[in-house]
């Protein structure tokens, strides 16, 4: 049996829902010499979940980081410099460092096999494209927008509502949907109807991470999250944790599900008509 380490190359094509897709993986074994990726050559998955995402450009730098990642591979093993390499962290980064970009490697895992060919692609069926032929449909914040837009609509509210931008002097978050009696009453959708859990709290730590970041600016507010459960009934537990994460958020806040956007919508029409 051979050791080995592997990451998995994530995408994520809205920074602010911090929603991923697992788009490839690399697999580094020092016992058997070997340095191992794979990547997806169609993009079809991701293109549904954000139509704005130009999916051939997508698969060429998909390509590019395959092509990269050999090259520095055959070049550490022709000058025997493969005793040098910690895990497969050392050449992921060297092809694509850390940034804020849309692509990132997630952190390294271990393992062990016989076969490190035969278990990176195991590990690609496994990670990457096991959802691949899975007709699921999946709520998303604009499908939560539409949902409550209708009750705003039925009350005469919509055009009462516009977009706030809260600011420091090193940070920003804006909030499409705000009203301001007092203090603003902000409406923001958040789906966590995701396919991963490590999805699930991933959105959830960005938006604690956003909120608190501007929490020391001048103007009051009140956040009112609006959320989609997971359709999966196996990360409810995930979305559980999710929501606690939300309530460390340093403001006053609320939640109603899509179930929930009536009341919602007749909470915000009480406060608008003060």
């Amino acid at each position: 049996m051979h050791s080995y380490t592997y990451s998995i190359l994530r995408f994520t094509p809205d920074i602010r829902t911090g929603e991923f897709i697992n788009v490839g993986i690399a697999a580094f074994s020092a016992s058997n010499k070997q340095a191992l990726i794979r990547c997806r050559n169609t993009v079809g998955r991701v293109t549904k979940l954000n139509h704005d995402v130009n999916g051939h450009g997508l698969v060429r730098m998909l390509k590019a980081i395959s092509k990269e990642f050999n090259a520095r591979s055959a070049e550490l093993f022709s000058e025997l410099e493969f005793s040098k390499i910690e895990n497969v962290g050392d050449i992921c980064h060297a092809v694509l460092p850390k940034d804020d970009s849309a692509l990132q490697w997630s952190e390294i895992s271990f393992g062990k096999c016989k076969d490190l060919d035969a278990e990176i692609d195991r590990l690609f069926r496994r990670f990457v494209t096991y959802a691949d032929e899975k007709n699921v449909s999946r709520k998303t914040e604009d499908d939560l927008w539409r949902v409550f837009s209708k009750e705003l609509e039925i009350r005469s509210l919509k055009n009462l509502f516009k977009e706030k931008t809260f600011a420091t002097t090193d940070d920003e978050v804006t909030i499409d949907k705000s009203v301001k009696n007092g203090i603003w009453h902000c409406v923001q959708p958040v789906s966590f109807d995701l396919m991963h859990s490590g999805s699930i709290k991933d959105k959830a730590h960005k938006w604690l991470g956003r909120i608190s970041s501007v929490k020391d600016q001048s103007d009051k507010f009140k956040l009112y999250f609006l959320v989609a459960e997971p359709s999966n009934p196996a990360l409810m537990e995930s979305y559980e944790s999710a929501r606690s994460i939300l309530e460390k958020i340093p403001s006053e806040k609320a939640f109603y599900t899509e179930a929930e956007s009536g009341q919602l919508a007749e909470q915000l029409e009480a406060v608008a008509r003060q």
